[in-house]
């Protein structure tokens, strides 16, 4: 997207942004979702925000027939930890990757006993 002359028109990379990756790392392996993490903030201005968030299963037989019936679409089940390593080399801002209703709320964390939720994690480039 950012090689489009016509995104480059719009978007000054050279001063803050904030870029957000909302519901579309799950259709990424975590290694490819990291990459486009990195491509975007390598391209962004100190001052930077990444948010990202994805679906996540906790009930892994759900997730698998969710992906055999719901969708035809790939998707990665990503944890939290998948999620945190997707903003490396950002300065988390609190309260971390966690659920996205904890992370609106300053609480964090991930629900016990839900099936499946939303991940969510915010990044900020300091350097």
């Amino acid at each position: 997207m950012l090689a489009d002359p016509r995104v480059r028109a719009v978007i000054d990379m050279s001063e803050p942004v904030a870029v957000i990756l909302a519901a579309v790392l799950h259709f990424l392996s975590a290694d490819s979702a990291a990459a486009v993490c990195a491509s975007y903030m390598g391209r962004a201005a100190r001052g930077s925000w990444l948010i990202v968030s994805c679906g996540h299963y906790h009930d892994t037989e759900l997730a698998a027939r969710l992906q055999q019936t719901a969708t035809h679409a790939r998707f990665w089940n990503h944890g939290a930890v998948d999620l945190a390593s997707m903003l490396t080399g950002l300065d988390l801002i609190g309260p971390g990757v966690c659920e996205a209703g904890g992370w609106i709320a300053g609480s964090g964390g991930e629900p016990a006993g839900k099936p499946a939720y939303v991940l969510a994690g915010v990044g900020a480039k300091s350097r």
